[in-house]
């Protein structure tokens, strides 16, 4: 899903300038197009493209570089948050997006993008804690049973710890864009959740706080999708690579 809005994003600011810039519709992509349909002129089916049509590779995902924070405040506001009902948090809790999937059962994916997640919560913690008192945290997480058994209130020295059922990708995007207070993994779906929240509440940046790794395959293992606005934890005990 982070992936496609990056597209997304593009070819709405593309189209604004001027150009015929518009994403290729793939499988994957389908549902969420249904989902946004105001997304629909800035995506081109295949059977659409002309033989002699400029095709563009890329990600699209560097903040600053392909899009500045107006123009994704922009996006998420026009676009995704009208079709999402994002949920009030209390002051006192701290919603965390647990990316785990194929980041942890494949092998390649593993290589690439897994580090110790617990001892990262846990540093995160200790900062959220440093901006504000926090009682309780909400737990975001394609693998909710690996949280509920490995990330414990202990942990996060909190007193009490909830792992969100969400019905789908849908409920859970909403409820990172309508928390204030974040912690992100290092997942496009986080991002993307965090900038929901930034465009949402637009004060308190700080209060989203993200890994500075994202990638080994890519610049180095730095993440290049971060506001600048964010907290970045720049390195945990033992390192990313522990």
């Amino acid at each position: 899903m982070g992936n496609h809005f990056y597209l997304w994003q593009k070819a709405i600011l593309e189209q604004a300038a001027g150009r015929d810039w518009r994403v290729l519709v793939r499988p994957e992509m389908a549902h969420w197009r249904s989902e946004w349909p105001e997304s629909d002129p800035a995506l081109i089916d295949r059977v659409d493209v002309g033989f002699f049509d400029r095709r563009v590779m890329g990600f699209h995902q560097a903040y600053g570089d392909d899009f500045t924070s107006d123009q994704n405040d922009r996006f998420c506001t026009d676009i995704l948050l009208k079709r999402l009902d994002p949920r009030p948090v209390p002051d006192d809790t701290v919603v965390v997006n647990v990316r785990r999937g194929d980041y942890y059962s494949d092998g390649t994916f593993r290589g690439n993008y897994s580090f110790d997640v617990r001892e990262y919560l846990a540093e995160a913690m200790k900062v959220a804690r440093e901006l504000a008192p926090v009682r309780h945290a909400i737990l975001v997480s394609d693998d909710p049973q690996w949280c509920e058994i490995k990330v414990t209130p202990q942990l996060l020295a909190v007193e009490r710890v909830s792992v969100l059922t969400a019905s789908g990708p849908i409920q859970a995007l909403e409820q990172l864009a309508g928390a204030e207070r974040l912690i992100l993994t290092n997942s496009t779906f986080s991002y993307w959740g965090a900038y929901l929240s930034t465009a949402v509440h637009r004060s308190n940046h700080s209060a989203v706080i993200a890994p500075r790794f994202h990638s080994r395959a890519v610049r180095g293992g730095r993440a290049w999708q971060l506001d600048p606005r964010w907290t970045v934890i720049e390195d945990i005990p033992g390192g990313w690579d522990g």
